[in-house]
């Protein structure tokens, strides 16, 4: 796993998006759709770390770094997913840059 500052990661030719790149919506020059898309996306993703934080007596910690570490990985998916290409590099540059 190659650490690519605090924006992602690289495991594996996966991207893990660590950020939010809501807060870069105008250097990615991100659509309406894709702001509200990306918000959606991240929406989900905190009701889904909520859900298992309040689990948390119940579930070891083990299967609890498991669950969000998959949830993490979901989300940075969908968010990639959303970028279109222009993008996708552009934000590869930025996380280059911060490295």
């Amino acid at each position: 796993m190659v650490s690519l500052s605090g924006y992602a990661q690289l495991n594996d030719e996966k991207i893990i998006i660590k950020y939010d790149p809501l807060f870069w919506k105008d250097q990615l020059k991100l659509s309406d759709d894709q702001y509200v898309k990306i918000r959606e996306i991240n929406y989900a993703y905190y009701q889904k770390l909520m859900d298992v934080a309040q689990q948390k007596a119940t579930a070891n910690h083990t299967a609890m770094k498991l669950k969000v570490d998959e949830f993490l990985e979901e989300r940075s998916n969908q968010i990639w997913n959303t970028f279109h290409s222009r993008q996708r590099k552009k934000w590869m540059k930025m996380v280059a840059e911060q490295g």
